[in-house]
């Protein structure tokens, strides 16, 4: 793939028309070959994609759709969480087969591996993230996570949302509760996706309106029971801790996790829920260092 010549083949391609049959040949190598990761290939793939795909060949044949996995198969996210123009004409390529396979009422391979690139990349930049966010994105996402047919959509179009929905779209469609349950349901069903679900409720837990819900219906027990394991429980809770009631919820139910965290200076969440349980006025445990607040609201370091 790295030879000369195949260079020279694509960029003549890209200098024309970019047929069906290019894609095929090109796809299916990016199928059968193991990512490159270079540079000038990623550049010249990426041009490729989003010439051909430029609102024009938004195509419901399969063939043409596993192609299209083999070309973004050889796309760096390193690359890609940078190529907006990219990102933009794969979320129109996913609404739009969406539309597709809900019509047709079958398993689509095609959607799934799209929506672990979002996620993907969302988790690497919280800009990403928002760049994502649409009313239509967001509405094709719900209807997967009501949607039960496909498990492995409906986990993927969840955790998508989480990462995606804004506070407007939550008061707008009257989803924070029933997205909060989704959420401790998950955790429940699907232990080998944990870390992905709970990278997503990092972002989720920004919310007030997912807060509140949290707080109603005392999910910080199940939280605290998951910190052992999965140490970003702890940036969960730092995020959630910036609601009152959830402060108050750790005062007076969760005493020993505060000694707990007590133990652990080193750790910037918690010595951010610490700070934030002080500032209730409440003299429980001392604080070493003081930390802003609002770090806490940074879903990723690359941002």
């Amino acid at each position: 793939m790295q030879s000369k010549y195949y260079k020279q083949y694509l960029t003549e391609i890209l200098s024309s028309t970019i047929k069906p049959i290019h894609v095929f040949f090109v796809g299916i190598i990016g199928q059968c070959a193991i990512p490159i990761h270079n540079p000038t290939f990623n550049k010249i793939y990426a041009e490729f994609f989003v010439k051909f795909y430029n609102g024009k060949h938004l195509t419901d044949n399969i063939a043409i759709q596993s192609c299209t996995l083999g070309i973004l198969a050889q796309l760096d996210y390193a690359y890609l969480i940078n190529d907006h123009s990219c990102i933009s004409i794969l979320r129109s390529i996913f609404i739009n087969a969406s539309s597709k396979v809900a019509k047709e009422n079958h398993k689509n391979n095609f959607l799934l591996p799209i929506l672990k690139i979002f996620n993907s990349l969302c988790i690497k930049s919280k800009t990403i993230a928002c760049y994502l966010n649409s009313d239509q994105l967001v509405d094709t996402l719900l209807q997967y996570v009501t949607n039960q047919t496909d498990l492995r959509l409906n986990t993927n179009a969840c955790v998508l949302l989480g990462h995606i929905v804004s506070d407007k779209q939550l008061d707008h469609l009257r989803i924070s509760y029933k997205l909060t349950m989704k959420f401790v349901s998950l955790l429940d069903d699907y232990k080998e996706e944990t870390n992905d679900i709970l990278q997503s409720y990092l972002s989720l837990a920004i919310h007030t309106q997912i807060q509140s819900v949290i707080v109603d219906t005392y999910q910080l027990t199940d939280l605290i029971e998951l910190s052992d394991d999965h140490p970003i429980i702890y940036d969960i809770i730092w995020k959630l801790s910036f609601h009152s009631n959830i402060v108050e919820q750790l005062i007076m139910r969760h005493d020993n996790f505060l000694k707990k965290l007590s133990l652990l200076p080193e750790m910037p969440a918690a010595c951010g829920i610490l700070q934030n349980v002080q500032l209730k006025n409440v003299p429980r445990l001392p604080i070493k260092d003081r930390l802003f607040s609002d770090i806490a609201v940074v879903s990723s370091r690359n941002d």
